[in-house]
């Protein structure tokens, strides 16, 4: 079951527009890949995960996040 917090599946409506996030917490990250946060400090270190800074905060493209999910060796 996912976490009501963790918006990575909903769109959200803003007038009449239906928005996907782009940008998630490396927290949100994470819990999307099921790793802790410092294997997730650990993936941006190897440019294995892109990476933002707005401001003070750094965020990760979820397409990046999708990106590494789908390219893991089964």
């Amino acid at each position: 079951m996912v976490d009501p917090k963790f918006r990575h599946g909903c769109q959200q409506q803003h007038g009449g527009i239906i928005l996907q996030p782009i940008l998630c917490s490396i927290s949100e990250a994470a819990k999307a890949l099921g790793l802790g946060r410092s294997k997730t400090y650990e993936l941006i270190a190897a440019g294995q995960l892109e990476t933002v800074s707005i401001g003070r905060r750094r965020l990760i493209r979820i397409e990046s996040v999708k990106a590494f999910a789908e390219n893991l060796e089964v």
